[in-house]
């Protein structure tokens, strides 16, 4: 969490604005839950999953969960889960390949490899820069037309003990 600033940012209001500002010592909490009893684990882990996706997350942090399932003596499942506000299902899976790659090291004895990921500030530079510029300007008008009206979007995702599929 150290290395991925975006991940540690958390929103504050005061004089009638809203700010982003970075968690210098984050606290990480990795839940764990032993599955090892259950009739059908990885469809527990699955829902105890969808659980902690549902829990709210308060905008002054932590924007993120982890947890790390157990549903057999040497099968382990990993969920992470975020605000989309500080990041998207790239970003995260970006997240997720680190901590593989640093979990892999140690277990090898071996040192990480430098974190790929930089500063908040030059993320927020960077996105200001392409705001401004005419590429945006063409992706905008390209999605604005491509869309469907905002309020008729539909996630599609379905929940566990969800009976009948969403519309097409």
């Amino acid at each position: 969490m150290r290395e991925a600033e975006p991940l540690r940012a958390a929103f504050f209001e005061g004089n009638d604005t809203v700010v982003q500002r970075v968690i210098d010592d984050p606290q990480v909490e990795l839940e764990r839950f032993c599955l090892l009893d259950s009739d059908q684990p990885a469809a527990d882990a699955y829902r105890q999953a969808c659980a902690i996706q549902r829990e709210p997350m308060p905008l002054t942090g932590p924007l993120y969960r982890f947890a790390l399932m157990q549903t057999a003596d040497d099968e382990f499942y990993f969920f992470a889960c975020c605000h989309h506000i500080v990041t998207d299902g790239i970003g995260l899976s970006l997240v997720c390949h680190r901590i593989a790659e640093i979990y892999s090291a140690v277990a090898f004895g071996a040192p990480p490899s430098p974190s790929p990921f930089g500063p908040l500030r030059e993320l927020v530079e960077h996105e200001l820069s392409y705001e401004a510029s005419e590429d945006y300007a063409r992706d905008e008008r390209y999605w604005t037309a491509n869309l469907p009206p905002e309020g008729n979007a539909r996630s599609g995702v379905r929940q566990p003990g969800d009976d009948q599929p969403e519309d097409p």
